[in-house]
């Protein structure tokens, strides 16, 4: 079974706190000001910025095709060649 899926806001997230981390640690380790260690803030930050604008971006190309592509392939419009109606109860749409 497989886990849960990790978003592009997500990913980059976690790579923003390893690279910001880093950077910050060696330059703290080398300057011994701790002002180094607030970096991995600025990590988490650019990263969830830039991850959020991916997820924009293939959000965006999704609308433009016409519906949501599941990773199996198929579309995931409600009703769409099911052969059922999608008229609310009570039957307020034109009969067919």
């Amino acid at each position: 079974m497989a886990g849960p899926r990790v978003t592009p806001a997500q990913a980059g997230m976690m790579y923003g706190i390893v690279a910001g981390a880093g950077i910050g640690a060696v330059m703290f380790a080398i300057s011994g000001d701790v002002l180094w260690l607030v970096l991995a803030g600025v990590g988490v930050a650019l990263g969830l910025g830039i991850g959020a604008a991916v997820e924009q971006g293939q959000a965006r190309g999704r609308r433009q095709t016409g519906g949501m592509i599941e990773d199996d392939g198929h579309r995931n419009d409600a009703g769409a060649g099911d052969g059922q109606r999608n008229d609310p109860p009570g039957g307020t749409g034109a009969a067919r």
